[in-house]
């Protein structure tokens, strides 16, 4: 599925590559690069709730590895997208 992802998105198909992603992180939900790509293809589309959801998945990942640091820099991050999160 990464595989195929990757020539969607090599091929500039992104709204393909979103499911295949998808799949990949069902399996592998620990991929962090990958779910990175997913929220920023999610982004892109205006698919803000799916693409907040697969970001603070990310910010669980870090907090649960003890990256406090990488954790507080994601939510910043996704302040810059959507910072009426804060309200």
């Amino acid at each position: 599925w990464e595989k195929a992802a990757k020539i969607y998105l090599e091929a500039h198909e992104r709204e393909q590559a979103i499911p295949l992603l998808e799949k990949v992180l069902d399996v592998e939900p620990q991929m962090v690069r990958l779910r990175q790509q997913l929220v920023t293809l999610l982004v892109e589309q205006s698919n803000l709730e799916r693409a907040r959801e697969h970001h603070f998945t990310i910010v669980g990942h870090q907090i649960e590895n003890s990256e406090f640091v990488s954790a507080a820099q994601t939510v910043r991050k996704w302040l810059e997208v959507e910072p009426e999160s804060l309200r």
